[in-house]
């Protein structure tokens, strides 16, 4: 996910990164993010469960949860969505498809330009807010 934080970082945003998907969990705030980009695959805790604890304690608008995954094999993008996840990357990905993925969704949210967008994904770069 090193990467993808990268491409992140030259697309002008600032990020928050966990250490797994529990982190990720407590690091969800509703309103704190426009987005999350989800990893599927994290220790303690997979993004698919990530996923139902932040829809469980979201109030107000709902925040949209962008998978970011190696697994494309034919049912995984329909996991995501039973999960509660919105929309789905797969891995490998170019920085232009993951800043039309963030604009797609921020068009779509009732947020302003300036509003922060959260990522979780595996490894050391779990969660990444961006503005």
């Amino acid at each position: 996910m090193i990467l993808a934080g990268k491409h992140l970082q030259s697309l002008g945003c600032r990020a928050e990164f966990a250490a797994n998907g529990a982190e990720a969990v407590k690091a969800f705030e509703p309103g704190k993010f426009s987005a999350i980009l989800m990893d599927m695959a994290m220790p303690v805790m997979n993004g698919l469960e990530a996923t139902k604890i932040i829809r469980e304690h979201e109030s107000g608008s709902r925040v949209p949860i962008i998978a970011l995954t190696a697994n494309v094999m034919r049912g995984d993008r329909e996991r995501c969505l039973a999960a509660g996840m919105d929309d789905f990357l797969g891995k490998p990905f170019r920085k232009d498809e993951l800043a039309a993925k963030l604009a797609w969704w921020q068009s779509r949210s009732s947020c302003d330009a300036s509003a922060s967008t959260e990522r979780a994904g595996g490894g050391e770069d779990n969660i990444q807010r961006l503005k």
